[in-house]
């Protein structure tokens, strides 16, 4: 019987595991949602939808299998969520304005309402910031590190 490589015995953390699995199941609810949307509306924006759940899905199986490259795209891709927030809660507020008034809703009532947006938003894209953050620092951390190097022999 051969004896197994090193690697196979490298403990694996349980934040790692989390965090993949929500990468597939989160990837796979966007890819079905982009398919859906490109379906009604072709547009560059849908397509990003769709591309971005796909990327999901496998840098959370690559997360799965300890791959670097999987944990680095995660990074990525959490550091890139945190630009995008704050980039929407510059333009949410307008964006709902527009749509509330094209839906019959008067001008007047349409602008009152946006004007009650920014501080939620500012609430949630901080908390959203924060999870992201911690993600991101816990993805860069020593053990995470470490536990990728392992798997990989490097």
């Amino acid at each position: 019987m051969m004896p197994l490589p090193e690697a196979a015995y490298a403990p694996r953390s349980r934040f790692v595991s989390i965090i993949a699995w929500l990468g597939i199941v989160s990837g796979c609810f966007a890819t079905l949602s982009g398919v859906l949307i490109v379906r009604e509306s072709p547009h560059l924006s849908s397509f990003g939808i769709l591309a971005g759940g796909i990327m999901a899905v496998v840098a959370g199986l690559g997360l799965r299998r300890r791959r670097n490259w999987a944990r680095l795209s995660f990074i990525a891709v959490q550091a890139l969520a945190i630009v995008q927030s704050f980039a929407r809660l510059v333009s949410q507020p307008a964006i709902i304005e527009r749509q509330l008034s094209s839906s019959g809703v008067s001008a007047a009532d349409a602008k009152a309402a946006a004007a009650t947006l920014p501080t939620m938003f500012l609430v949630m894209t901080l908390a959203f910031s924060l999870i992201n953050a911690l993600i991101i620092a816990k993805l860069c951390s020593r053990r995470v590190r470490e536990e990728f190097e392992a798997e990989t022999g490097s």
